[in-house]
C-alpha cells in the first residue's frame, strides 16, 4: 500500500521540484531493520521509518514545500506492505496470495487521518525467490516475536540469487474522507473498497503483464 497525506494525489507529490521532489516519501519497516547489518545501510536511500501508528501518522501529516505553480501543499507519502511477516512466509512462486486476515489498522489510519489509498500488485515478485519454511514453522515463531523475517530464501542455481521473470505493477487508488472517529463499518467499507478495486485493476492487468492464467487470492 501506498498512503498519501494531504488532498493531492500521489502523482502530483511526484512534480515538486528538484529539491522537494524526494523529501517526504518513506518506507514502513520493522524497526529491527535499523539495527541489521547491511540493511541498516538501507536507510537514507528509502527513508525507513518504524511501521508503528505513531510514525505512519507523523509522516502522513508531513507537508513539503508548495509547487512552483502555487498549487496546495502536499502530505507524505508512505508505502507499507499490509501482509507483513506471514504474507512473505506465504509466498510462493507461481501464486499471487494477500495475506490481511483480519488485520485493518491501516485502513482505520488511513480514515483517521484523510490519506489516500494507492494500493498496488506487483507482479512477478513471488516468482523471484522461493522461502525456505521449516515444517515446525520455528522461523515463523520467529519472526512473530522479533517482529522481523528471519527466513531462508533462494533463487537462481539454488543461490539467493533472484529468477529472471517479468515485473509490473498495477494500480488502484481510492480517495478517503477524513473521519474522526471511523466505526468499524467504515473500516470495513473502506476495507472492502481498496482491495476490491485492486481485484478488478489485477484482473484487467494480468494478460498484460503475462500472467493472464493467475487469480488474486
Amino acid at each position: 500500500l501506498f498512503l498519501v497525506g494531504g488532498p493531492a494525489s500521489m502523482a502530483s507529490c511526484l512534480q515538486d521540484t528538484p529539491s522537494t521532489r524526494y523529501t517526504h516519501r518513506y518506507t514502513g519497516a520493522a524497526d529491527v531493520v535499523k539495527r541489521v547489518p547491511g540493511l541498516r545501510y538501507m536507510h537514507s536511500l528509502i527513508w525507513v521509518v518504524s511501521a508503528g501508528k505513531r510514525s505512519i501518522v507523523r509522516a502522513l501529516r508531513e507537508r513539503c514545500a508548495p509547487s512552483s505553480q502555487g498549487g496546495a501543499r502536499r502530505g507524505g507519502v508512505l508505502g507499507i506492505p499490509p501482509d507483513g511477516i506471514l504474507g512473505a512466509f506465504r509466498s510462493r512462486p507461481g501464486v499471487d496470495e494477500l495475506v490481511i486476515g483480519q488485520r485493518r489498522g491501516l485502513m482505520r489510519l488511513c480514515l483517521a487521518e484523510g490519506a489516500q489509498v494507492h494500493a498496488a500488485f506487483f507482479f512477478g515478485t513471488s516468482d523471484l525467490l522461493t522461502v525456505v519454511q521449516d515444517p515446525w514453522g520455528l522461523m515463523e515463531t520467529l519472526s512473530r516475536k522479533m517482529r522481523a523475517g528471519v527466513m531462508g530464501f533462494y533463487g537462481r542455481w539454488f543461490l539467493p540469487i533472484p529468477r529472471r521473470v517479468a515485473l509490473s505493477v498495477c494500480v488502484a487508488p481510492v480517495r478517503t474522507t477524513k473521519t474522526a472517529s471511523p466505526s468499524a463499518a467504515d473500516v470495513e467499507r473502506l476495507h472492502e473498497q481498496v482491495y476490491g478495486r485492486l481485484k478488478a485493476v489485477y484482473d484487467a492487468q494480468k494478460a498484460f503483464a503475462g500472467y493472464g492464467d493467475r487469480e488474486l487470492i
